[in-house]
């Protein structure tokens, strides 16, 4: 079976896909351990521009789609590679599916599933390597989160996603990739709580354990904030304004506002975000080698809400500070690098609802 119906039966057979939080801010009281917090939200989301390699810590998704079983698409045209005549253009697709399969007193159990395609249309090649960039990547994760609420009234909760990620996923044994990550949270008076995590991806921008520590703090229903690693500040000036932005290291930032209009349904919102995914592939130099991809980008769209089923949302902006390379992490994005030139993007997002 070649490794495209190997990619597609991952998929189909779960039937699921990343069960991330959900980022909805509303003028809901303080979370409780039962529910996620927002740094839990902010480590379990699925980052912005084509959409958590993987999103959340390590990963690129479309601008302004954050987490949630759905599909996401973004499109970016043609743009001239610096110091090349050539040109890219890139079209990006993520389908993430999830359920939970059981829940107890305090307990839960998701079954989740990921599949991202990026496809490029370019000739160029990487100007150290000669290496030419493949027409399509695709990464297929499948796993599980598992949430638990102890008797002192902790919370904690655990994510093992196993999957492969390159132009051949599933080609060999070198081409698997584990992420890990749990959290803990202590909580602190009646409405704070401090939460500790762990993650690991070898995707990631640093491809070891990460520890964070974040203190979440409500000070009341329009304005929230987590101080540590992951960082996250909500606001709501006015019931149907919002405010937020979030950072994980090393390089995934995301800010938005928006104005739910007249209190209806529909949303109008911008926003920046920087992201990045990483791919392997299996012909590399090295194993630990991986193909990375980064971009920042200035969006503003429409969101539509529909209570019982979930959003759909369209955007557009202006992508810049684009560039790929072929490393072992960050520290190596100026090696065997393009430079992509500034431009347009566009963007379409469906999220479910349970």
């Amino acid at each position: 079976m070649s490794w495209r119906l190997l990619s597609l039966a991952a998929l189909f057979c779960t039937g699921l896909s990343s069960a991330v939080a959900q980022e909805q801010f509303s003028a809901d009281p303080a979370p409780s351990v039962e529910q996620e917090t927002p740094a839990e939200q902010t480590l379990t989301q699925k980052t912005p521009a084509g959409t958590k390699g993987q999103r959340g810590m390590a990963g690129m998704g479309g601008p302004g789609g954050g987490g949630g079983p759905g599909y996401f698409t973004t499109w970016f045209p043609s743009q001239p590679v610096d110091g090349r005549p050539d040109e890219v253009s890139i079209f990006r697709q993520n389908l993430s599916l999830g359920f939970p399969v059981w829940r107890g007193e305090g307990d839960m159990l998701i079954l989740n599933t990921d599949l991202r395609s990026t496809m490029y249309n370019t000739e160029v090649t990487l100007p150290r390597s000669g290496r030419q960039i493949p027409e399509q990547l695709w990464s297929v994760t499948v796993g599980t989160i598992f949430r638990h609420k102890f008797e002192n009234g902790w919370s904690g909760a655990a994510l093992l996603n196993v999957g492969s990620s390159g132009d051949k996923p599933f080609n060999s044994l070198k081409e698997l990739n584990g992420t890990v990550l749990a959290f803990l949270t202590v909580p602190s008076g009646e409405q704070n709580s401090w939460m500790f995590s762990l993650f690991y991806s070898p995707l990631s921008e640093i491809p070891f354990p990460i520890p964070g520590i974040a203190y979440g703090w409500y000070v009341d229903e329009t304005f929230q904030i987590n101080l540590g690693i992951p960082f996250r500040v909500m606001w709501k000036p006015h019931p149907d304004v919002f405010v937020e932005a979030s950072y994980m290291p090393v390089t995934t930032v995301h800010v938005q506002t928006g104005w739910k209009a007249f209190g209806g349904p529909l949303t109008i919102f911008g926003g920046y975000d920087w992201s990045n995914e990483a791919y392997q592939f299996s012909d590399r130099a090295s194993h630990k080698d991986r193909f990375f991809s980064y971009a920042m980008t200035l969006s503003a769209g429409l969101r539509y809400d529909f209570p019982k089923y979930g959003t759909i949302e369209v955007l557009g902006g202006y992508a810049f500070d684009r560039f790929l390379f072929i490393g072992q992490g960050y520290s190596d994005r100026n090696q065997d690098r393009l430079n992509l030139g500034a431009g347009p993007y566009l963007g379409a997002n469906f999220r479910l609802r349970f």
